[in-house]
């Protein structure tokens, strides 16, 4: 894992060798003097360039700067930060209803009207779904927060598999494994941890072909 001087290094020769680039500064916790520094801290970089398309479209150029990870909620909670951890929390949270959307309409060949804000979710899903949806919705506390990210990190792969396999298509469960090994080992870290081994959570997008899965998540 780099340290901050060999990661701002790299980030700037970037900056420095790319002529798309045409400028670039640091911005977040890592230039604020009065924010405590911890292993956790992102770094939030900006870089000025005139077409973002081939930046959004070929990403292998993120791979330049070390492996990557997926925190937010978890960040939030292993801070005990809990306002920060809710919001995203909220935002991971969309996105499960999004796919479990996906779920109910795969199931029902897609003649359906959730309504606003999911409101008629409940009538396309199993009890066992529902029950699982509700259990999203956390007390603004640490320990209920680390369980609902674990939650919803179960329920999210069981119905990504499951629409997959309804609609055919490929999914990669190895992914998400290693978020969900990521964020059990991130869940006992103690705060004061300077170093861990990012390699453990390599993170795969190859796809794998879904199996058939069991009714009644």
């Amino acid at each position: 894992m780099k340290n901050q001087e060999e990661m701002i290094t790299l980030l700037f020769k970037k900056a420095q060798v790319d002529p798309a680039v045409k400028a670039a500064c640091l911005n977040g916790s890592r230039v604020n003097p009065n924010r405590r520094q911890d292993l956790l801290q992102d770094f939030d970089l900006v870089y000025l360039v005139d077409d973002l398309d081939p930046f959004i479209r070929q990403r292998e150029w993120l791979q330049e700067f070390g492996d990557l990870l997926i925190m937010h909620a978890a960040k939030g909670a292993w801070r005990s930060e809990v306002l920060y951890a809710m919001d995203y929390l909220a935002v991971m949270r969309e996105m499960l209803l999004r796919m479990t959307t996906w779920y109910a309409g795969a199931s029902h060949s897609f003649p359906i009207n959730i309504g606003k804000s999911y409101k008629h979710l409940p009538l396309y899903v199993s009890g066992d779904i529902w029950k699982r949806l509700k259990g999203t919705f956390p007390k603004a506390a640490v320990v209920p927060i680390w369980e609902a990210v674990f939650h919803m990190s179960d329920l999210f792969l069981d119905i990504t598999l499951h629409t997959a396999n309804l609609l055919e298509m490929e999914a990669s469960a190895e992914e998400a494994q290693n978020v969900y090994r990521y964020l059990q080992h991130l869940h006992q870290l103690p705060q004061d941890t300077s170093k861990w081994n990012l390699h453990l959570y390599w993170f795969s997008s190859k796809p794998i072909r879904v199996q058939k899965i069991e009714e009644g998540l």
